[in-house]
Protein backbone atom coordinates (compact mmCIF):
# COMPACT_ATOMS: atom_id res chain seq x y z
CA UNK A 1 0.00 0.00 0.00
CA UNK A 2 2.85 2.20 1.16
CA UNK A 3 4.47 1.67 -2.44
CA UNK A 4 2.01 2.32 -4.51
CA UNK A 5 1.38 5.57 -2.54
CA UNK A 6 5.34 6.65 -3.16
CA UNK A 7 4.97 5.51 -6.88
CA UNK A 8 2.04 8.10 -7.44
CA UNK A 9 3.83 10.80 -5.68
CA UNK A 10 6.83 10.07 -7.80
CA UNK A 11 8.57 8.49 -4.61
CA UNK A 12 10.07 9.48 -1.00
CA UNK A 13 11.15 12.75 -1.43
CA UNK A 14 8.10 14.42 -3.45
CA UNK A 15 5.67 12.65 -1.12
CA UNK A 16 7.85 13.89 2.11
CA UNK A 17 8.21 17.61 0.40
CA UNK A 18 4.16 17.47 0.04
CA UNK A 19 3.89 16.39 3.55
CA UNK A 20 5.95 18.93 5.30
CA UNK A 21 4.28 21.82 2.94
CA UNK A 22 0.58 21.10 3.65
CA UNK A 23 1.15 20.44 7.46
CA UNK A 24 2.97 23.97 7.54
CA UNK A 25 0.41 25.84 5.48
CA UNK A 26 -2.25 24.26 7.74
CA UNK A 27 0.12 25.10 10.41
CA UNK A 28 -0.44 28.74 9.83
CA UNK A 29 -3.78 28.71 8.88
CA UNK A 30 -4.00 27.97 12.77
CA UNK A 31 -1.74 31.02 13.28
CA UNK A 32 1.31 28.27 14.49
CA UNK A 33 3.75 29.17 12.09
CA UNK A 34 5.25 32.45 10.58
CA UNK A 35 4.63 33.67 7.23
CA UNK A 36 8.31 33.99 6.49
CA UNK A 37 8.49 30.45 7.29
CA UNK A 38 6.10 29.42 4.63
CA UNK A 39 7.65 31.45 2.22
CA UNK A 40 11.00 29.80 2.52
CA UNK A 41 9.56 26.11 2.99
CA UNK A 42 7.83 26.86 -0.34
CA UNK A 43 10.91 28.02 -1.95
CA UNK A 44 12.79 25.25 -0.94
CA UNK A 45 10.25 22.89 -1.38
CA UNK A 46 9.96 23.79 -5.22
CA UNK A 47 13.59 23.75 -5.57
CA UNK A 48 13.86 20.20 -4.62
CA UNK A 49 10.36 19.13 -6.30
CA UNK A 50 11.77 20.85 -8.94
CA UNK A 51 14.75 19.01 -9.27
CA UNK A 52 13.27 15.68 -8.99
CA UNK A 53 11.01 16.60 -12.25
CA UNK A 54 13.89 18.05 -13.81
CA UNK A 55 15.64 14.30 -13.70
CA UNK A 56 12.87 12.30 -14.88
CA UNK A 57 12.24 14.74 -17.53
CA UNK A 58 15.74 14.26 -18.89
CA UNK A 59 15.86 10.19 -17.59
CA UNK A 60 13.55 9.69 -19.91
CA UNK A 61 15.09 12.00 -23.07
CA UNK A 62 17.98 10.26 -22.24
CA UNK A 63 16.40 6.70 -22.42
CA UNK A 64 14.23 7.83 -26.06
CA UNK A 65 17.16 9.45 -27.96
CA UNK A 66 18.63 6.14 -26.93
CA UNK A 67 16.60 4.16 -28.85
CA UNK A 68 16.12 6.22 -31.75
CA UNK A 69 20.25 6.64 -32.13
CA UNK A 70 19.50 2.57 -32.41
CA UNK A 71 17.01 2.48 -35.25
CA UNK A 72 19.08 5.52 -37.58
Amino acid sequence: MIRKFFAQLSGRTTAFCIGFFVSGNLLQWVHRLDATYIAFMGTLLGAVIGHSVKEDFFAGKTADSGKDDSHA
